[in-house]
Protein backbone atom coordinates (compact mmCIF):
# COMPACT_ATOMS: atom_id res chain seq x y z
CA UNK A 1 0.00 0.00 0.00
CA UNK A 2 1.81 3.43 -1.10
CA UNK A 3 1.69 5.61 1.59
CA UNK A 4 1.10 8.72 -1.14
CA UNK A 5 -1.94 7.54 -2.31
CA UNK A 6 -3.65 5.21 0.63
CA UNK A 7 -6.27 7.06 2.88
CA UNK A 8 -6.99 5.89 5.96
CA UNK A 9 -10.85 6.76 7.79
CA UNK A 10 -10.55 6.92 11.44
CA UNK A 11 -13.25 4.92 13.30
CA UNK A 12 -13.61 5.56 16.58
CA UNK A 13 -16.35 6.07 19.73
CA UNK A 14 -16.41 9.59 21.44
CA UNK A 15 -15.09 7.67 24.74
CA UNK A 16 -12.17 6.73 22.81
CA UNK A 17 -11.23 10.27 21.28
CA UNK A 18 -8.55 10.98 23.28
CA UNK A 19 -6.65 7.84 21.96
CA UNK A 20 -7.60 7.95 18.70
CA UNK A 21 -6.24 11.30 18.58
CA UNK A 22 -3.02 10.46 19.62
CA UNK A 23 -3.05 7.54 17.37
CA UNK A 24 -3.57 9.42 14.41
CA UNK A 25 -1.00 12.19 15.16
CA UNK A 26 1.47 9.53 15.81
CA UNK A 27 0.58 7.48 12.36
CA UNK A 28 0.71 11.45 10.77
CA UNK A 29 4.56 11.84 12.07
CA UNK A 30 5.13 9.01 9.97
CA UNK A 31 3.69 9.88 6.61
CA UNK A 32 0.19 8.46 6.75
CA UNK A 33 -2.40 9.97 4.64
CA UNK A 34 -4.90 9.44 7.08
CA UNK A 35 -8.57 11.43 7.94
CA UNK A 36 -10.21 12.16 11.31
CA UNK A 37 -13.26 13.50 12.20
CA UNK A 38 -11.80 15.87 15.03
CA UNK A 39 -8.71 17.47 13.50
CA UNK A 40 -9.81 17.20 9.05
CA UNK A 41 -13.45 19.00 9.50
CA UNK A 42 -12.94 22.92 8.34
CA UNK A 43 -15.54 25.22 10.10
CA UNK A 44 -18.75 25.67 8.50
CA UNK A 45 -18.97 22.45 6.74
CA UNK A 46 -21.67 20.16 7.32
CA UNK A 47 -20.36 16.71 9.54
CA UNK A 48 -22.44 14.29 8.09
CA UNK A 49 -21.75 15.18 4.78
CA UNK A 50 -18.00 15.21 5.07
CA UNK A 51 -17.54 12.16 6.83
CA UNK A 52 -19.68 10.30 4.50
CA UNK A 53 -17.44 11.57 1.57
CA UNK A 54 -13.94 10.43 3.74
CA UNK A 55 -15.26 7.60 3.94
CA UNK A 56 -16.51 7.07 0.56
CA UNK A 57 -12.83 7.72 -1.03
CA UNK A 58 -10.66 5.80 2.12
CA UNK A 59 -9.19 3.21 0.75
CA UNK A 60 -8.91 1.71 4.54
CA UNK A 61 -10.86 1.85 7.59
CA UNK A 62 -9.51 2.01 10.78
CA UNK A 63 -11.37 1.03 13.44
CA UNK A 64 -10.85 1.51 17.49
CA UNK A 65 -12.11 -1.21 19.21
CA UNK A 66 -13.25 -1.03 22.99
CA UNK A 67 -16.24 -2.03 25.14
CA UNK A 68 -17.79 1.43 24.25
CA UNK A 69 -17.19 0.90 20.42
CA UNK A 70 -18.75 -2.31 20.43
CA UNK A 71 -21.90 -0.83 21.85
CA UNK A 72 -21.99 2.09 19.33
CA UNK A 73 -24.64 1.71 16.37
CA UNK A 74 -22.03 4.63 14.62
CA UNK A 75 -19.21 2.67 14.59
CA UNK A 76 -20.24 -0.39 13.66
CA UNK A 77 -22.17 0.69 10.81
CA UNK A 78 -19.39 2.74 9.79
CA UNK A 79 -17.28 -1.44 9.69
CA UNK A 80 -20.74 -2.57 7.80
CA UNK A 81 -20.32 -0.05 5.31
CA UNK A 82 -16.64 -0.15 5.24
CA UNK A 83 -16.80 -4.07 4.68
CA UNK A 84 -19.53 -4.05 2.06
CA UNK A 85 -17.50 -1.78 -0.32
CA UNK A 86 -14.46 -4.09 0.24
CA UNK A 87 -12.58 -1.58 2.03
CA UNK A 88 -9.44 -2.67 3.92
CA UNK A 89 -10.77 -2.97 7.77
CA UNK A 90 -8.35 -2.80 10.16
CA UNK A 91 -9.05 -3.59 13.87
CA UNK A 92 -7.09 -1.99 16.83
CA UNK A 93 -7.80 -2.91 19.86
CA UNK A 94 -7.84 -0.29 22.34
CA UNK A 95 -9.83 -2.18 25.61
CA UNK A 96 -10.83 -5.68 26.02
CA UNK A 97 -13.63 -6.66 24.16
CA UNK A 98 -15.99 -8.98 22.85
CA UNK A 99 -15.24 -8.41 18.91
CA UNK A 100 -18.10 -7.96 16.62
CA UNK A 101 -19.03 -11.13 14.78
CA UNK A 102 -18.02 -9.14 11.27
CA UNK A 103 -14.64 -8.80 12.90
CA UNK A 104 -13.79 -12.14 14.52
CA UNK A 105 -11.36 -13.44 11.81
CA UNK A 106 -9.93 -10.22 10.89
CA UNK A 107 -6.26 -9.83 12.79
CA UNK A 108 -6.16 -7.18 14.50
CA UNK A 109 -3.53 -4.94 16.47
CA UNK A 110 -3.30 -4.91 20.01
CA UNK A 111 -2.83 -1.54 22.29
CA UNK A 112 -4.47 -3.05 25.04
CA UNK A 113 -0.80 -3.38 27.09
CA UNK A 114 2.02 -1.20 25.36
CA UNK A 115 1.30 1.26 22.46
CA UNK A 116 5.01 1.72 20.56
CA UNK A 117 5.16 -1.82 19.70
CA UNK A 118 1.88 -1.77 18.99
CA UNK A 119 2.24 1.23 16.58
CA UNK A 120 5.56 0.16 15.05
CA UNK A 121 3.14 -3.19 13.80
CA UNK A 122 0.47 -1.22 12.64
CA UNK A 123 3.02 1.28 11.17
CA UNK A 124 5.14 -2.08 9.83
CA UNK A 125 1.07 -3.38 7.88
CA UNK A 126 0.85 0.17 6.13
CA UNK A 127 4.56 -0.24 5.15
CA UNK A 128 5.41 2.87 7.11
CA UNK A 129 8.14 3.15 9.74
CA UNK A 130 8.29 5.89 12.55
CA UNK A 131 10.18 9.66 12.15
CA UNK A 132 13.87 10.13 13.94
CA UNK A 133 12.87 10.71 18.16
CA UNK A 134 10.07 8.56 17.79
CA UNK A 135 5.91 9.18 17.61
CA UNK A 136 4.55 12.51 17.81
CA UNK A 137 1.62 12.30 19.32
CA UNK A 138 -0.79 15.04 19.57
CA UNK A 139 -1.52 17.46 22.84
CA UNK A 140 -5.09 16.99 24.07
CA UNK A 141 -5.56 19.27 26.52
CA UNK A 142 -9.54 19.03 28.50
CA UNK A 143 -10.91 22.13 28.15
CA UNK A 144 -12.12 22.61 31.86
CA UNK A 145 -8.21 22.73 32.50
CA UNK A 146 -7.75 25.79 29.94
CA UNK A 147 -6.09 24.03 27.68
CA UNK A 148 -7.05 23.87 23.65
CA UNK A 149 -8.56 20.44 22.34
CA UNK A 150 -10.37 20.10 18.82
CA UNK A 151 -13.77 21.17 18.42
CA UNK A 152 -16.91 19.25 19.90
CA UNK A 153 -18.32 17.18 17.39
CA UNK A 154 -21.62 18.77 16.17
CA UNK A 155 -24.90 16.61 15.92
CA UNK A 156 -26.26 16.58 12.19
CA UNK A 157 -28.01 19.50 11.08
CA UNK A 158 -31.63 19.16 11.52
CA UNK A 159 -34.50 21.40 9.87
CA UNK A 160 -36.13 23.81 12.22
CA UNK A 161 -39.24 21.24 12.25
CA UNK A 162 -41.40 21.71 15.52
CA UNK A 163 -41.31 18.85 17.68
CA UNK A 164 -38.69 17.20 16.18
CA UNK A 165 -36.12 16.72 19.02
CA UNK A 166 -32.44 15.01 18.79
CA UNK A 167 -32.70 11.67 21.06
CA UNK A 168 -31.28 11.97 24.71
CA UNK A 169 -28.52 9.39 25.57
CA UNK A 170 -26.54 8.59 28.18
CA UNK A 171 -23.81 7.44 25.65
CA UNK A 172 -22.01 10.84 24.46
CA UNK A 173 -21.13 8.75 21.10
CA UNK A 174 -24.47 8.16 20.45
CA UNK A 175 -25.22 12.02 21.27
CA UNK A 176 -22.48 13.90 19.26
CA UNK A 177 -21.40 11.48 16.55
CA UNK A 178 -21.94 11.61 13.52
CA UNK A 179 -20.79 8.30 11.07
CA UNK A 180 -21.86 6.85 7.55
CA UNK A 181 -24.85 5.24 9.13
CA UNK A 182 -26.30 8.75 11.00
CA UNK A 183 -27.96 10.21 13.44
CA UNK A 184 -31.30 9.29 14.91
CA UNK A 185 -34.08 11.56 16.03
CA UNK A 186 -37.58 10.99 17.88
CA UNK A 187 -40.56 13.04 16.29
CA UNK A 188 -43.36 14.52 18.58
CA UNK A 189 -45.24 11.43 18.71
CA UNK A 190 -42.27 9.54 19.36
CA UNK A 191 -41.58 7.58 16.22
CA UNK A 192 -37.88 6.82 16.02
CA UNK A 193 -35.76 7.43 12.96
CA UNK A 194 -31.52 6.82 12.01
CA UNK A 195 -30.29 7.81 9.03
CA UNK A 196 -29.41 5.62 6.28
CA UNK A 197 -26.70 6.65 4.41
CA UNK A 198 -26.10 7.03 0.21
CA UNK A 199 -24.73 4.18 -1.89
CA UNK A 200 -25.21 1.35 -4.16
CA UNK A 201 -26.22 -1.90 -3.35
CA UNK A 202 -27.34 -4.92 -5.96
CA UNK A 203 -30.91 -5.71 -5.22
CA UNK A 204 -32.78 -8.70 -6.01
CA UNK A 205 -31.82 -12.11 -5.85
CA UNK A 206 -29.06 -14.20 -7.55
CA UNK A 207 -29.98 -17.29 -9.73
CA UNK A 208 -29.42 -20.27 -6.93
CA UNK A 209 -31.15 -18.26 -4.00
CA UNK A 210 -32.84 -20.26 -2.27
CA UNK A 211 -36.77 -19.14 -2.50
CA UNK A 212 -35.96 -16.79 -5.43
CA UNK A 213 -38.90 -15.65 -7.41
CA UNK A 214 -38.98 -14.71 -10.98
CA UNK A 215 -39.77 -11.28 -10.13
CA UNK A 216 -36.58 -10.69 -8.27
CA UNK A 217 -33.76 -10.33 -10.96
CA UNK A 218 -30.49 -9.07 -9.65
CA UNK A 219 -29.57 -5.84 -10.90
CA UNK A 220 -27.22 -2.79 -9.31
CA UNK A 221 -29.02 0.27 -7.55
CA UNK A 222 -27.22 3.13 -6.31
CA UNK A 223 -29.28 5.90 -4.02
CA UNK A 224 -27.74 8.79 -4.41
CA UNK A 225 -29.05 10.78 -1.31
CA UNK A 226 -29.12 9.96 2.25
CA UNK A 227 -32.52 9.93 4.14
CA UNK A 228 -33.84 9.14 7.28
CA UNK A 229 -35.67 5.67 8.12
CA UNK A 230 -38.72 4.63 10.72
CA UNK A 231 -36.86 2.30 13.18
CA UNK A 232 -39.73 -0.37 12.99
CA UNK A 233 -43.33 -0.27 11.68
CA UNK A 234 -45.56 2.37 12.76
CA UNK A 235 -47.26 1.16 15.90
CA UNK A 236 -50.73 1.37 17.17
CA UNK A 237 -50.00 4.11 19.43
CA UNK A 238 -48.53 6.22 16.97
CA UNK A 239 -51.28 5.65 14.45
CA UNK A 240 -54.32 6.15 16.49
CA UNK A 241 -52.31 9.83 17.98
CA UNK A 242 -52.32 11.04 14.35
CA UNK A 243 -55.77 9.47 13.11
CA UNK A 244 -57.82 8.87 16.10
CA UNK A 245 -58.58 5.15 15.60
CA UNK A 246 -57.14 1.65 15.68
CA UNK A 247 -58.08 -0.46 12.88
CA UNK A 248 -56.21 -3.40 13.96
CA UNK A 249 -56.78 -6.67 14.50
CA UNK A 250 -54.30 -7.39 17.12
CA UNK A 251 -55.13 -5.12 20.03
CA UNK A 252 -53.85 -7.36 23.07
CA UNK A 253 -50.63 -5.85 23.59
CA UNK A 254 -51.82 -2.43 23.55
CA UNK A 255 -49.88 1.17 21.36
CA UNK A 256 -46.68 -1.42 21.08
CA UNK A 257 -47.58 -3.83 17.97
CA UNK A 258 -47.49 -2.74 14.74
CA UNK A 259 -50.83 -0.89 12.98
CA UNK A 260 -52.77 -3.17 10.47
CA UNK A 261 -55.48 -3.31 8.27
CA UNK A 262 -54.15 0.13 6.64
CA UNK A 263 -54.86 0.53 2.92
CA UNK A 264 -52.27 2.47 0.81
CA UNK A 265 -54.09 5.15 0.76
CA UNK A 266 -55.09 5.55 4.46
CA UNK A 267 -50.56 5.66 4.81
CA UNK A 268 -51.41 8.45 2.56
CA UNK A 269 -53.73 10.12 4.38
CA UNK A 270 -51.52 9.44 7.95
CA UNK A 271 -48.45 10.78 6.32
CA UNK A 272 -50.37 13.91 5.14
CA UNK A 273 -51.66 14.38 8.50
CA UNK A 274 -48.48 13.75 10.43
CA UNK A 275 -47.14 16.02 7.82
CA UNK A 276 -49.22 19.15 8.98
CA UNK A 277 -48.72 18.19 13.12
CA UNK A 278 -45.33 19.28 12.61
CA UNK A 279 -45.43 21.86 10.08
CA UNK A 280 -43.10 19.65 7.16
CA UNK A 281 -43.34 18.07 4.17
CA UNK A 282 -40.73 15.27 4.74
CA UNK A 283 -42.41 12.27 5.59
CA UNK A 284 -43.43 9.74 2.75
CA UNK A 285 -42.82 5.97 2.34
CA UNK A 286 -39.87 4.36 1.24
CA UNK A 287 -39.52 3.48 -2.14
CA UNK A 288 -38.92 -0.43 -2.61
CA UNK A 289 -35.31 0.15 -3.35
CA UNK A 290 -34.65 1.95 -0.37
CA UNK A 291 -36.37 -0.57 1.53
CA UNK A 292 -34.43 -3.13 0.45
CA UNK A 293 -31.32 -1.67 1.08
CA UNK A 294 -31.89 -0.49 4.31
CA UNK A 295 -32.95 -4.11 5.10
CA UNK A 296 -30.01 -5.43 3.79
CA UNK A 297 -28.05 -2.54 5.85
CA UNK A 298 -24.60 -4.01 4.22
CA UNK A 299 -25.93 -7.48 3.90
CA UNK A 300 -25.47 -9.51 0.64
CA UNK A 301 -27.55 -12.65 2.03
CA UNK A 302 -31.40 -13.87 1.65
CA UNK A 303 -32.08 -12.37 5.10
CA UNK A 304 -30.07 -9.32 6.73
CA UNK A 305 -28.64 -11.87 9.79
CA UNK A 306 -27.06 -14.48 7.00
CA UNK A 307 -28.68 -17.26 5.29
CA UNK A 308 -29.00 -18.96 8.06
CA UNK A 309 -32.50 -19.62 9.16
CA UNK A 310 -32.09 -20.74 12.10
CA UNK A 311 -30.97 -17.34 13.10
CA UNK A 312 -34.28 -15.61 12.31
CA UNK A 313 -36.11 -16.37 14.95
CA UNK A 314 -33.67 -14.08 16.74
CA UNK A 315 -34.60 -11.08 14.23
CA UNK A 316 -38.05 -11.88 12.92
CA UNK A 317 -41.13 -12.57 13.95
CA UNK A 318 -42.82 -15.35 11.43
CA UNK A 319 -45.13 -18.16 11.14
CA UNK A 320 -41.90 -20.61 12.48
CA UNK A 321 -42.48 -17.94 16.36
CA UNK A 322 -45.35 -15.74 16.02
CA UNK A 323 -48.25 -17.77 16.98
CA UNK A 324 -50.12 -16.59 14.34
CA UNK A 325 -50.06 -12.72 15.51
CA UNK A 326 -47.94 -9.56 15.38
CA UNK A 327 -45.97 -8.69 18.30
CA UNK A 328 -45.01 -5.39 19.90
CA UNK A 329 -42.09 -3.49 17.34
CA UNK A 330 -38.25 -3.68 18.21
CA UNK A 331 -38.18 -6.86 20.67
CA UNK A 332 -36.09 -8.54 17.80
CA UNK A 333 -32.41 -7.83 17.28
CA UNK A 334 -32.19 -4.62 15.04
CA UNK A 335 -29.87 -4.89 11.29
CA UNK A 336 -26.80 -3.29 11.09
CA UNK A 337 -28.30 -0.18 10.81
CA UNK A 338 -30.53 0.03 13.79
CA UNK A 339 -33.47 -1.27 12.01
CA UNK A 340 -36.38 -3.62 13.84
CA UNK A 341 -38.99 -6.26 12.02
CA UNK A 342 -38.06 -5.38 8.88
CA UNK A 343 -38.18 -9.47 8.16
CA UNK A 344 -41.32 -10.33 9.32
CA UNK A 345 -43.79 -9.20 11.82
CA UNK A 346 -46.07 -7.00 8.91
CA UNK A 347 -45.42 -6.59 5.23
CA UNK A 348 -44.82 -3.13 4.83
CA UNK A 349 -45.95 -1.03 2.17
CA UNK A 350 -43.55 1.30 -0.34
CA UNK A 351 -44.33 3.77 -2.51
CA UNK A 352 -43.80 2.12 -5.46
CA UNK A 353 -46.23 0.92 -8.35
CA UNK A 354 -45.34 -2.80 -8.93
CA UNK A 355 -43.60 -3.75 -12.03
CA UNK A 356 -40.83 -5.73 -13.53
CA UNK A 357 -37.57 -4.84 -12.78
CA UNK A 358 -34.83 -3.49 -15.52
CA UNK A 359 -32.10 -5.49 -17.08
CA UNK A 360 -29.36 -2.73 -15.77
CA UNK A 361 -27.90 -0.53 -13.57
CA UNK A 362 -30.29 2.10 -12.02
CA UNK A 363 -30.50 5.47 -10.15
CA UNK A 364 -32.90 6.20 -7.39
CA UNK A 365 -35.68 4.08 -9.07
CA UNK A 366 -38.93 4.95 -8.22
CA UNK A 367 -40.75 1.63 -9.94
CA UNK A 368 -43.27 1.23 -12.37
CA UNK A 369 -45.33 3.46 -14.20
CA UNK A 370 -48.13 1.31 -14.65
CA UNK A 371 -49.98 1.03 -10.94
CA UNK A 372 -52.23 -1.01 -10.82
CA UNK A 373 -50.44 -2.79 -7.80
CA UNK A 374 -48.48 -1.58 -5.23
CA UNK A 375 -44.87 -3.06 -3.86
CA UNK A 376 -45.13 -4.08 0.04
CA UNK A 377 -42.40 -5.69 1.42
CA UNK A 378 -40.67 -7.72 4.54
CA UNK A 379 -43.33 -10.68 4.98
CA UNK A 380 -45.57 -10.59 8.28
CA UNK A 381 -45.98 -13.09 11.16
CA UNK A 382 -48.23 -15.38 8.64
CA UNK A 383 -45.54 -16.04 6.09
CA UNK A 384 -42.73 -18.47 5.65
CA UNK A 385 -38.96 -17.89 6.13
CA UNK A 386 -38.48 -18.07 2.52
CA UNK A 387 -41.10 -15.10 2.27
CA UNK A 388 -39.35 -12.65 4.16
CA UNK A 389 -36.17 -12.67 3.11
CA UNK A 390 -34.34 -9.26 1.95
CA UNK A 391 -35.46 -9.72 -1.88
CA UNK A 392 -38.73 -10.90 -1.76
CA UNK A 393 -41.26 -8.62 -3.00
CA UNK A 394 -44.74 -8.38 -2.13
CA UNK A 395 -47.79 -6.82 -4.39
CA UNK A 396 -51.43 -6.17 -4.00
CA UNK A 397 -54.54 -3.69 -4.59
CA UNK A 398 -54.11 0.02 -3.19
CA UNK A 399 -57.08 -0.93 -1.41
CA UNK A 400 -56.35 -4.54 0.41
CA UNK A 401 -56.76 -4.17 4.11
CA UNK A 402 -55.31 -7.45 5.81
CA UNK A 403 -54.38 -7.67 8.93
CA UNK A 404 -50.50 -8.59 8.36
CA UNK A 405 -50.02 -5.41 6.15
CA UNK A 406 -48.87 -2.16 7.68
CA UNK A 407 -46.05 0.48 7.00
CA UNK A 408 -43.19 2.62 8.11
CA UNK A 409 -42.00 5.97 7.22
CA UNK A 410 -39.21 7.65 5.54
CA UNK A 411 -38.03 11.57 6.21
CA UNK A 412 -36.23 13.60 3.23
CA UNK A 413 -33.31 15.07 4.22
Amino acid sequence: METETSRIFFSYARADEEFALKLAQSLRSAGANLWIDQLDIPLGERWDRAVMQALRTAESVLVILSPAAVDSDNVMDEVSFALEQRKLVVPVLYKNCELPLRLRRVQNIDFTEDFNPALRRLLQAFSMELPAGGPQPVEFIPAESGGVRPPVKSPVPLPDQPGLELESSTAAEDVETVTAAGKAFTNSIGMKFVLIPAGTFMMGSPGADVGREDDEVQHEVTITRAFYLQTTPVTQGQWARVMGNNPSRFKDDGDKCPVEKIRWDEAQTFIEKLNEMEGTDKYRLPTEAEWEYACRAGSAERFCSGDDEGKLGEYAWYRGNSGKRTHPVGNKKANAWGLYDMHGNVWEWCQDCYGDYPAGPVTDPKGSPSCEFRVSRGGSWFDNASDIRSAHRGWGWPSNRVNNLGFRLAWDL
